[in-house]
């Protein structure tokens, strides 16, 4: 039993490692702003995950420390339990900072929005939920997800991303030479529109209309909505441009997320009209380690399409598929500047594909930075 135990080790602490960042470090942060430490304060989030957590997965590069056998380990659930209520009391610390706190307008709005970027984990937490059965989980999704008000995540992710994955039918893919800014204004509205159609769509086979008690999304809509009531009869009606900011900013994570994922990769059509399968092929990993650490695994995205019932503590990284040059925390700080993540990601995602142009995700002819980085790569390969 012994040993037994201390094989299983170092996962948990790889997750308890992961639980205490993302929730200790934004709670340090409000403590830091509440107890006066000045508008240099509200800079420590964007110091620590987009500045030192890329220069750590720069330095310690991908590496697997979890111990395999660990699927059905009670544990990893409780863990995620634990995270949710965190992140609320965090988007709640936010707020009652931005009204309370005497700092510029623009302190204000640079901290609520980092604290935003944060909480959006907890899509990472329903997106966990939403791929397990039982009524208990499906709620717990529901819950996690009213925090940052995304209630309609659920549906269109598990309906129709992973069906639609890599094609153009798909909102969260994202096209060759697409800005993340681009790609935000397509993404987010199609979410929200996809998620509710679903639901209808759902309920319709019941024979219940859209608009009821019934809706999913409108229930944790509704759990959104009551938890900015309460703020507003607490702290007043100035909450609600914070609430909203805070929100916007959680949804953004997501969607540069989504971005990473899929970016510039497309399912090829058969000659039977319909999409290949989903395949490794179309879709970006890495096994950065402090940003799996952080992000619940998903960097191993493939092996999530897979299996998209298996839990985050045993997907593995699957070899052979396109591989990103850094984690996702050190993308995102890419994907922020449009023409430096160009000119890492469009080579790249061009080589992934061996040139073909059939698997790259492109609407209409290619621009002429595409062309050129299209050429190149044949002339290249050419005199291999």
């Amino acid at each position: 039993m012994e040993d037994r135990f201390l094989d299983w080790l170092p996962s948990y602490f790889v997750r308890l490692i992961g639980l205490s960042i993302n929730t200790c470090v934004p709670l340090l942060a409000l403590f830091f702003i509440e107890t006066g430490a000045g508008t240099s304060a509200v800079f420590f989030l964007p110091v620590v995950f987009f500045g030192i957590v890329p220069i750590l997965d720069f330095l310690i590069g991908e590496r697997r420390l979890e111990i395999d056998n660990l699927e059905n380990d009670p544990f990893f659930d409780v863990l995620l339990y634990l995270q949710a209520p965190l992140h609320l009391s965090i988007f709640i610390g936010a707020i009652h900072m931005a009204v309370t706190q005497d700092l510029p307008l623009w302190a204000r709005i640079v901290a609520v929005a980092g604290f935003g970027l944060i909480n959006g984990q907890c899509a990472l937490i329903g997106h966990e939920f939403a791929h397990k059965t039982g009524r208990a989980k499906r709620i717990a999704a529901q819950m996690v997800l009213a925090v940052v008000g995304m209630g309609h995540f659920l549906l269109e992710h598990v309906r129709g991303h992973h069906i639609q994955v890599a094609t153009p039918e798909d909102c969260a893919s994202a096209r060759l030479d697409e800005s993340i800014y681009a790609f935000a204004l397509r993404d987010m509205p199609g979410e929200v529109s996809g998620g509710l159609r679903r639901e209808a769509s759902r309920l319709a086979l019941t024979g219940t209309r859209a608009l009821s008690v019934h809706n999913r999304i409108l229930q944790s809509y509704a759990v959104t909505a009551l938890i900015a009531f309460a703020l507003v009869i607490v702290l007043g009606p100035l909450v609600l441009p914070w609430i909203v900011l805070h929100h916007l900013f959680a949804w953004f994570t997501l969607t540069l997320v989504t971005y990473i994922e899929h970016y510039g990769l497309l399912r090829a059509m058969g000659a039977n009209g319909r999409r290949e399968p989903v395949q490794r092929v179309h879709t970006w990993n890495t096994d950065a380690m402090i940003s799996n650490m952080l992000l619940l695994n998903v960097q191993r995205h493939s092996d999530h399409h897979a299996r998209p019932m298996r839990p985050y503590q045993s997907l593995l990284d699957e070899a052979g598929g396109p591989r990103l040059p850094t984690g996702y925390f050190g993308m995102m700080v890419l994907a922020f500047v449009p023409p430096l993540w160009r000119r890492v990601m469009n080579p790249r995602t061009i080589a992934a594909v061996s040139g073909n142009c059939e698997r790259l995700h492109i609407l209409g002819p290619p621009s002429r930075n595409v062309a050129r980085d299209i050429r190149l790569f044949t002339q290249d390969a050419a005199t291999r």
